[in-house]
């Protein structure tokens, strides 16, 4: 089923987690805030619809696109996401790639570095506290 064109209420995403530390804390109940975190000074954080995509896939895709075993997503609802000014806009990826959205942080560029970062950090932290872990099924194309 394709993803309708605007984000619906209650609408799950899902920030592919790739490092092993990190799936053991995300195991643990605790999603690490750098997950959430991009380069310093880039206010936008890909995530991905998890309502309407096959995990298997999903995780393959995003495997490949990182070279390296995606292993779950940090999921959180839409509301969560678009909290404390923060924006969440679908942004397909054709033909066959992820149903895919980001999360648009508040803060416009160009901004000092020093100011970006506590910006991203104080984000990350807020979006991890609401995040729960969601493990990508285990194949033999992704050791997850």
């Amino acid at each position: 089923m394709p993803p309708p064109n605007q984000l619906q209420s209650g609408e799950t995403l899902g920030r592919a987690i790739f490092d092993s530390k990190h799936v053991k804390a995300a195991g643990r109940g605790l999603i690490p805030p750098k997950v959430f975190l991009e380069k310093q000074g880039v206010n936008e954080l890909s995530v991905d619809r998890l309502d309407y995509v096959d995990f298997e896939q999903a995780a393959e895709v995003q495997g490949n696109l990182r070279g390296r075993p995606c292993r779950g997503w940090a999921k959180l609802l839409v509301e969560a996401a678009a909290e404390n000014g923060r924006q969440v806009h679908p942004d397909p990826i054709p033909p066959d790639q992820l149903c895919h959205a980001y999360i648009l942080l508040p803060f416009a560029q160009p901004i000092e570095p020093e100011q970006a970062f506590v910006i991203q950090t104080a984000h990350a932290l807020q979006l991890a506290m609401q995040a729960a872990w969601h493990q990508a099924p285990i194949n033999s194309k992704n050791d997850g």
